[in-house]
């Protein structure tokens, strides 16, 4: 999906998966892009269930 979409130059990596270095380097590898890992990556993920 994110090969389809334009991305743009800064991206956040949030969500628990975002603590797992391996797929950070994965995925930065795939899409050839340097992410950022937010401060609290389950917070979003939280945030985004508590207000569905």
């Amino acid at each position: 999906m994110a090969a389809a979409l334009e991305v743009g130059d800064e991206v956040v990596f949030t969500g628990g998966v975002a603590q797992n270095q391996g797929m950070k380097q994965a995925l930065e590898s795939a899409f050839g892009l340097n992410l950022t890992v937010a401060r609290m990556p389950l917070f979003a993920a939280a945030l985004g269930a508590a207000l569905s």
